[in-house]
């Protein structure tokens, strides 16, 4: 964002570092978190699913690591590749699986808002497999993001 345009690399980094903050009521530059915070508000998708942005980027969701932390679960690793932790972060951008569809590099308000739409879509097709078995391709999940 140092050149005033936001990009998923520069949205992914913010969120990245603001999750490894240890005390998240201060940050080094709070002009920098308001913009991000702003500019999530203010993408022009259904509120439901800014939301949904707004708790994944605080680790808010019920990923298999905060189920574990609340005893709910006993195994915290990734859903579909087994391997790694699954945090918000993981389950939505680290994971094979989600890498499938987070290709491109630069990209305009149009293209966020489609990501944050195509990180939800992820995030409940994720729930839909563990729950009921159903696996859907990275195609139909794009897809039925953008029918949405």
């Amino acid at each position: 964002m140092a050149n005033g345009k936001f990009t998923v690399k520069s949205a992914y980094h913010l969120a990245v570092r603001i999750s490894s903050l240890e005390n998240r009521g201060s940050a080094s530059d709070c002009s920098l978190m308001r913009r991000f915070w702003r500019s999530l508000w203010r993408l022009p998708i259904p509120h439901k699913v800014r939301h949904f942005a707004w708790r994944a980027c605080r680790e808010a969701l019920p990923t298999k690591v905060n189920l574990k932390k609340r005893k709910v679960l006993t195994n915290d690793s990734c859903e579909w590749c087994k391997v790694k932790l699954e945090t918000a972060g993981y389950a939505l951008w680290g994971c094979p699986k989600a890498q499938e569809m987070l290709l491109a590099k630069n990209v305009n308000l149009d293209c966020v808002s489609r990501l944050v739409m195509v990180a939800r879509k992820l995030w409940h097709s994720r729930n839909e497999w563990r729950l009921n078995g159903v696996m859907k391709s990275g195609k139909q999940l794009v897809f039925g993001a953008m029918q949405y």
